[in-house]
Order: C-alpha cells, then structure tokens, then sequence
C-alpha cells in the first residue's frame, strides 16, 4: 500500500496573524486621533455657524425693535450637535455671544468662540488663535 502525498493545508500561520494584527494596531493608532480632529472641527463650524446664525437673529431683531433683546430665544441656547451651549450677553450698546464647549469638544483647542455685535471673532480659553479657530 502506497500513501498519497500530503496536501498543503490552508490557513494562517500564527506569524501572519501576529503581522496584520500588528498592522491593525498601528493604523488605528493613526487614524484615530485624526478622526477626532475632524469630528471636532466639524463641531466647532456648526458653532461658528450657530454663532452667525444668532448674530443675524440679533439684527434683524434690533433693526425692527430699535433695541437688541434682553435675551435670546429658547431655540437659540445650543446647537444642533449638542456640542456647544451658547451664552449672550448684553453690554450697554452692544452685545456678546459665546458658543462654550461640551462634551467631548471640551479638549478642543480653540475653546469657547464669540461673536460681538461690530463682527469681531474671537476665542477664549484657546490654546490657538482666533484667526486660526474661526478659519479651521
């Protein structure tokens, strides 16, 4: 009696595993935090957008009542995200608002956002600048 030959067998050894297991790992690892950084530039338009959006509110509002409002309407208080909660101070003949972070936006660099009524952008609690959170 002759035996057949053996057959290869198929499947991964415990090296390959360990490779693309390895691989997985390191691309996760750089993906991930760049991921984040989008996900909150992302937050931080719809803040800034909010912030516009309320401003626009606040002078179509002043232009028919003469006056800026002691406060802004209840849809006005977040945006959509749930990311940012807006706050609105009134100033003599001015005003402020400021979109303050939330959440997981709370690491964001650019901090809290604010809007004055002559259009002057600016951050605070920021570890980057203004101009380069109002334009990212």
């Amino acid at each position: 009696m002759t035996q057949a030959p053996p057959t290869p067998c198929s499947g991964w050894t415990l090296i390959e595993l360990l490779l693309v297991l390895s691989l997985v790992g390191l691309l996760t690892q750089w993906a991930l935090p760049s991921a984040t950084e989008w996900m909150q530039r992302a937050r931080r338009n719809e803040a800034r957008l909010a912030l516009l959006q309320t401003a626009h509110w606040l002078e179509r509002y002043a232009a028919a009542q003469g006056r800026y409002p002691e406060s802004l309407p209840d849809s006005a208080w977040s945006v959509p995200s749930q990311s940012y909660r807006l706050n609105y101070t009134l100033s003599g003949p001015g005003y402020t608002v400021l979109a303050v972070p939330l959440g997981a936006q709370v690491s964001d660099p650019c901090g809290s956002l604010s809007l004055d009524q002559a259009g002057t952008r600016g951050v605070r609690l920021a570890s980057w600048s203004a101009q380069t959170c109002w334009s990212r």
